[in-house]
């Protein structure tokens, strides 16, 4: 039976889960690691993250960067909007299909999104080893 269940069933609390998946631990390293250093910059780690696929992939449709990570349309729209006041990124319609826009990258959101690779690069694989054995 499952530990869990059993002790719902006589009235305690679950225990809490112990282990946290390398991957997740990793991946949160990296944000801690990108929230402390691109607090200058103004942005955080999901709009360097955004910044970093326009640049490799973009210009792209709203939909697709929507579809990559997973973010709800609004989350999308509202991150984009913040971005394109800073000049990080601009909104171009569609001609292929005028009912959406093209999301694209600026010079000066090129060069944010280089920074934030930097940052990414220097936290290094060793530093997120020792982060997911502690």
């Amino acid at each position: 039976m499952n530990s869990a269940k059993s002790d719902k069933r006589r009235g305690r609390r679950p225990r809490p889960l112990r282990l946290t998946s390398p991957i997740h631990k990793a991946n949160r390293q990296v944000a801690l690691n990108m929230s402390e250093n691109m607090t200058g910059f103004g942005i955080g780690p999901s709009e360097a993250h955004t910044l970093s696929y326009l640049e490799s992939y973009g210009p792209c449709p709203i939909g697709e960067l929507v579809r990559v990570f997973g973010y709800k349309k609004p989350t999308m729209t509202s991150m984009l909007d913040r971005l394109e006041r800073r000049g990080l990124v601009t909104r171009e319609l569609n001609a292929s299909d005028r009912r959406s826009f093209l999301i694209e990258i600026t010079p000066a959101g090129v060069a944010l999104a280089q920074t934030a690779r930097v940052l990414v690069e220097k936290t290094g694989p060793r530093n997120l080893k020792k982060s997911i054995d502690r």
